[in-house]
């Protein structure tokens, strides 16, 4: 699932505790100190984390808390950053230097100087990994702060090229034309290539791209000719769902929202929510569309981040009460699997399914000697001491009371 050569280990993953807020009611407005000038996901979507130059800090906006929790200092006024499951890089573009601050106990934890030939500009990872980070269009080890050796399949990313990474980290699109799609695998990067124009967003698993004309495949094939008509698409933070828009008028009122399932050709839902966000099509605009408005199913909330970059709007909205009202037959794994486990020690996953007809049974189809599936659904392994690193291939199918199956696959890097 990472490509990257090393992991970050010995920590518990903040993403596991991501849960709905507080909120008295449905709608409530959070004002920041200062109008932010970047922003970027982390720890699998429960932070959002605000650049405000000004103050000179980055503000982590935990979403499980409504609120701004936790402050970094910055040493310069402009910097890029972006964050992965348990960690924040930041690049001084005047030092020549990154950092790696924790999202566990928000303390920086590495320094390093990277060989760039530019000054540092751009930073990019998946809001739910351990990276690579891709740095200047360098692919960087997460842990080192080094670069790792890859080689690249019809065609290469620049250092200015704009990148919008899958939350697993897997799946790179991009933002304008020509339509983009890099795929991350071992040791090599895979383009693919259509003229879509306009963004490309993977969703939090990098199965799918979504974009102003629907959703594809990560190879930017129609999977099915009724994904064409959502028309104007933005991925779900995590889970297998999506966001289609219509944009509000250029006076900042207005425009609408339904919330699809992917594989389904209805909307579960149209919430009565005007997100005020005005776009015209071409996503030219520092902050796109899909940093603004942020689908956070296991936070029962939709986030709007108004283009006056000086508040945080969040609306209740309880993803499991909508698939109740829906009537769709639906079935799907909703939780994230574990992907980094240390050799000698003992893996325990237990697996989230939504499924509209239960019971629900669990197979493992192939994973490593001793993996085993319980009939709840908690994976299980007690990795030997001598295994070796190196990523294990998992398959489990998911099967409900009609028959109906699904397939959860995943790799699991295993580390010393």
């Amino acid at each position: 699932a990472h490509p990257g050569k090393a992991q970050l280990t010995g920590k518990q993953s903040v993403a596991a505790r991501l849960t709905p807020p507080t909120l008295a009611e449905n709608k409530e407005v959070r004002r920041l100190p200062e109008a932010f000038a970047d922003v970027c996901l982390g720890g699998g979507g429960r932070y959002l984390i605000f650049h405000l130059p000004k103050l000179k800090k980055l503000a982590i906006f935990d979403v499980n808390e409504a609120k701004i929790t936790k402050y970094i200092p910055l040493t310069e006024d402009k910097v890029s950053f972006a964050a992965g499951l348990d960690a924040l890089v930041i690049g001084l573009p005047k030092k020549g230097v990154l950092e790696r601050w924790s999202l566990t106990t928000f303390e920086r934890e590495a320094t390093a100087s990277p060989s760039l030939k530019e000054e540092i500009q751009h930073i990019f990872m998946g809001y739910a990994s351990n990276g690579p980070v891709v740095v200047n269009g360098a692919i960087v080890d997460l842990e080192s702060l080094k670069s790792l050796p890859f080689t690249f399949e019809d065609g290469y990313w620049d250092a200015v090229t704009v990148l919008l990474p899958s939350g697993d980290g897997t799946v790179f699109g991009c933002q304008g034309e020509p339509s983009w799609v890099y795929v991350l695998g071992a040791g090599k990067v895979t383009r693919f290539a259509q003229g879509l124009g306009r963004h490309v967003v993977p969703g939090p698993d990098g199965s799918r791209v979504f974009t102003v004309v629907g959703v594809f495949s990560t190879a930017l094939i129609r999977i099915d000719p009724e994904d064409a008509k959502p028309g104007y698409c933005i991925p779900a933070v995590r889970g297998n769902y999506f966001l289609s828009l219509t944009p509000a008028e250029s006076s900042g009122k207005g425009g609408s929202l339904s919330v699809y399932m992917v594989g389904h050709q209805r909307p579960l839902a149209k919430p009565d929510i005007e997100h005020g966000v005005y776009f015209d099509g071409s996503d030219g605009e520092k902050t796109g569309v899909w940093q603004r408005i942020l689908l956070v199913p296991q936070a029962n909330v939709i986030v709007v981040l108004p283009r006056s970059n000086d508040q945080v709007v969040l609306h209740k909205f309880d993803i499991d009460a909508t698939l109740e009202k829906s009537g769709a037959d639906y079935l799907f794994v909703a939780s994230q699997p574990p992907r980094t486990v240390k050799a000698g020690t003992k893996l325990t996953y237990s697996m989230v399914v939504k499924a509209k007809r239960r019971p629900v049974t669990y197979r493992l189809d192939n994973g490593p000697k001793g993996m085993a599936v319980s009939s709840e659904g908690v994976v299980t392994w007690a990795v030997p001491a001598d295994a070796a690193e190196g990523d294990q291939e998992v398959i489990l199918t998911v099967r409900d009371a009609a028959g109906q199956e699904v397939f959860h696959t995943f790799k699991l890097r295993v580390v010393k």
